[in-house]
């Protein structure tokens, strides 16, 4: 098979961590589409081309100059890897196209581009996770570099340029660009892949899915988050993880950039303050809840901590041994599970005054949030309320002004009704 007879290249766009490895995998199932390791080859395009520049008679064949070898470099290697495995098409993954699309476009100018994204607060949870030891991979560095004192400011700020960048090119080239969203591939992976290889003319078949080919130890080793190699199945449990990212940190300019952004991508803007936060995990449920992987995973994370709120909270409530003999507290608290929300669900009223568990819809003065993973830890004693406060995974608010002291008191009793062991 020679050169001409392969299909125009594809170019998967993306910045870090939004699920690219997933969707690299997917692609190279198809039985036409070879999608390798990140070959990081635009890395050095700008290098290439100021070498070639500076060899050449003038700008214009510099740059020309510049496009062919990049060509040859990508049919020496892609190419070569398409034709190795019997493939029509190849599709480069790698982190470094979003930092060099004119000029992959301007080298390639048959080829189809995906855009793939995934909201902000997720992207920079998952960003601090993968990074537990510096910043210097995903292309982090520079803006962690120049906001030392603030990495959810500097990731925010990495996110917000690139995918600007991203989005900016989509709308230059809308036929050459088709968009996926991370939370509809885990989610409904059918459907978005039909729409892909519909737009890049390819057949569709849904054995492309087939776990055997995606998931689960292979021979071949890739280069992306290898957390994929020990997935058995499509996840749809990391969205809305980075419900606690605090956004307020975030340079204002960065923050206005995120929303505009946000706005464009159908995505709620992130909220700035636990009333926010709440507000816009709202939004994104509310569209997805109805998909059989999403409400299965509400279902299972209602069903695992319920026992605690039936069995352990009410007996202790109506007991009244969470306070002890030291005070005694009136009034209610809602709590509010971060990974749960969705018309009630996720939601139970500690009524402190009855001794009693309330409706969802009983009014309460104060507000706790947090998830059902850390709800569990800290009842199985995995965890501490130190190590979830630290970590914001306990964020407790009221509508009315109220001092740290009473709003630390209502926190404490809700704690102590879960805690293991009998409260003191």
């Amino acid at each position: 098979m020679n050169d001409k007879l392969m299909g125009p290249p594809i170019f998967l766009i993306c910045v870090a961590r939004t699920g690219s490895t997933l969707l690299a995998r997917l692609l190279n199932a198809h039985p036409q589409i070879a999608c390798p390791s990140e070959t990081m080859l635009a890395e050095s395009f700008e290098a290439l081309e100021r070498t070639s520049r500076n060899v050449s008679r003038d700008k214009a064949s510099g740059i020309a100059l510049a496009d062919e070898l990049y060509r040859l470099i990508a049919a020496r290697t892609l190419g070569a890897y398409a034709r190795r495995t019997g493939k029509t098409r190849w599709c480069d993954k790698s982190l470094t196209v979003v930092q060099n699309l004119d000029r992959t476009f301007r080298a390639f100018p048959d080829a189809q581009f995906i855009c793939l994204y995934r909201v902000v607060t997720d992207t920079i949870a998952s960003s601090l996770d993968a990074s537990a030891w510096g910043f210097g991979g995903y292309g982090f560095e520079p803006f962690v570099r120049q906001s030392p004192d603030n990495t959810v400011s500097a990731l925010a700020a990495y996110w917000a340029k690139w995918v600007d960048a991203e989005l900016g090119f989509e709308k230059a080239n809308r036929e050459r660009c088709h968009r996926v969203l991370y939370e509809d591939l885990v989610t409904d992976p059918a459907s978005v892949l039909s729409g892909l290889f519909s737009f890049l003319k390819m057949p569709w078949d849904e054995t492309i899915m087939e776990q055997g080919g995606i998931f689960g130890r292979r021979k071949m080793e890739w280069a992306g988050d290898y957390k994929i190699r020990y997935s058995q199945d499509f996840d749809a449990s990391s969205i809305g993880r980075g419900w606690n990212v605090p956004m307020d940190l975030v340079d204002r300019p960065v923050r206005d950039r995120i929303h505009r952004l946000c706005r464009k991508l159908g995505y709620p803007p992130p909220g700035e303050d636990m009333p926010s936060v709440l507000d816009a995990l709202k939004v994104r449920f509310k569209r997805l809840k109805d998909l059989p992987s999403v409400s299965a995973l509400m279902k299972r994370r209602v069903d695992g901590v319920s026992p605690l709120f039936r069995d352990r909270a009410a007996h202790r409530l109506a007991e009244g041994s969470w306070a002890g003999s030291k005070f005694k507290l009136g009034g209610a608290v809602k709590v509010i599970l971060a990974d749960v929300v969705s018309d009630g669900a996720g939601e139970w009223v500690i009524d402190f005054s009855a001794g009693r568990i309330g409706r969802p819809d009983q009014p309460a003065s104060f507000f706790l949030l947090t998830d059902s993973h850390t709800l569990l830890e800290l009842a199985n004693g995995l965890s501490t309320p130190a190590v979830a406060l630290r970590l914001a995974r306990l964020q407790i608010w009221s509508d009315s002004l109220s001092s740290p002291e009473r709003l630390m008191d209502r926190l404490d009793a809700v704690v102590s009704l879960f805690l293991p062991g009998t409260p003191s």
